[in-house]
Formats: structure tokens, sequence, C-alpha cells
């Protein structure tokens, strides 16, 4: 088995933060389309994401999914850094 690694655009998560909360669409969302479309490329289960609103990152979070964990850590410089690692038979 090996472990893999799918990051999440920083772009990604400042654009969701920045510009598509005030219109109603979370960051848990947008992340969640996202690792779920490059999940279901590769052909491994999904379940949606459970984590809190970007801003509300203070430490890094691992939590735990059906497929492997997502790595959360806000930094002190509001940016965000976020990915998913899982096993890979």
């Amino acid at each position: 088995m090996e472990t893999c690694r799918i990051e999440v655009p920083a772009a990604l998560i400042h654009s969701a933060a920045n510009v598509l909360e005030p219109l109603g669409i979370s960051v848990q969302d947008a992340v969640d389309a996202y690792l779920r479309r490059i999940v279901w490329e590769k052909g491994i289960p999904f379940q949606r994401l459970k984590m809190p609103s970007v801003p509300a990152w203070d430490e890094a979070e691992m939590l735990e999914m059906n497929s492997g964990y997502l790595h959360c850590q806000g930094r002190s410089d509001r940016s965000y850094h976020a990915y998913l690692s899982f096993q890979k038979e």
C-alpha cells in the first residue's frame, strides 16, 4: 500500500473564502466539490467532508473520512493549506 496525497490549491480556498462565501457558497462546499471530482477520477470512494469554515482554522486539523484524512491548517498570515491523504493498494 502507498500513501497518496491530493493538494487543495490555495487559490481555491482563498477564492472560496473571499468570493464564494459572501454569495452563500461555503468553503466546505467548494473544497468538497473539488476533492469529489479529483477522487472520482481516480476511482476512490468518497464521503462528504465534515470541516469547519476556513477562517475558523487556527491550527492543524486532521479529519477522518472513509477514504482517508483531510489535513487542514490555517496560518497566522491568513493563508490556508489543505490536502487529502489516503492509502492506495
